[in-house]
């Protein structure tokens, strides 16, 4: 810092303060006696070296960032204990909330966003007091750091209408193993024994993947009687998700 001259008239000058690389301008009085000017100097020294001070520190506690927020990105290991852990609390807040008893099932998708934390979004299977089913969509978000969730959004998924397009090729491979899915699971659900004769007939709608109605041929092997049944199958291939939503008896041969 150069001289200050030994007489000096009463003004202001421009004291810079530093941060961050940036100048910013302090205004500070200057008086009249060379003494009293060079003390005067002090104040405004010690401001900028507090101001700058703060800023570091506020900086150095920042919370810790994992990427950059974006996008939504498919989570690849649903079964990870923390999605678990995730999905349990989104239920319990929601029956907290709602006044409800549903209870979860499994975790069927979904999706993880960076932003101040971590969104979560998952596509959840839970059953009520009664023991029926149904998927919900919940949305919870984390600051780990701060050891805080919240759930932000919990939404019933009701399939989406839309027309049905005749099944061209019944002996296609995937269709067969949707039939077998939808057997397997009717006798697994209502506790039957019956095995898959044919497929008849079918249709699929596109909705958020696609639903296979088939009507099918099964036999009951407790007493040899071959059925047409009607099944109804969810599927997101994507997500490897199947859900068999609807099996009726049409008639007995």
């Amino acid at each position: 810092m150069g001289e200050l001259p030994k007489e000096v008239d009463d003004k202001e000058i421009v004291m810079p303060l530093l941060y961050g690389g940036y100048a910013f301008p302090l205004l500070y009085r200057i008086e009249s006696h060379p003494s009293i000017a060079m003390g005067s100097l002090l104040p405004p020294l010690l401001c900028s070296l507090l101001v700058s001070t703060l800023f570091g520190t506020s900086h150095a506690l920042d919370p810790p960032r994992k990427g950059l927020d974006g996008g939504w990105t498919a989570i690849e290991d649903l079964k990870d204990p923390h999605v678990r852990e995730i999905a349990e609390f989104a239920v319990s807040e929601h029956n907290m909330l709602e006044k409800t008893n549903l209870t979860l099932r499994k975790v069927e998708g979904g999706e993880s966003q960076v932003v101040a934390g971590m969104n979560y979004r998952l596509v959840l299977e839970v059953r009520d007091g009664s023991g029926a089913s149904a998927r919900y969509e919940a949305v919870v978000w984390e600051k780990t750091w701060e050891h805080f969730r919240k759930l932000t959004s919990y939404r019933k998924l009701v399939l989406a209408v839309g027309g049905w397009t005749p099944i061209k090729n019944i002996s296609d491979p995937d269709v067969g193993e949707i039939a077998e899915f939808a057997v397997a699971e009717h006798n697994h659900e209502a506790a039957t024994n019956l095995t898959l004769c044919k497929v008849v007939k079918g249709e699929t709608q596109v909705v958020a993947g696609i639903n296979y109605k088939l009507v099918l041929e099964a036999k009951d092997g407790g007493v040899g009687v071959v059925s047409e049944y009607e099944a109804v199958v969810w599927e997101k291939a994507w997500e490897h998700l199947r859900k068999l939503t609807s099996f009726e008896l049409l008639e007995t041969h």
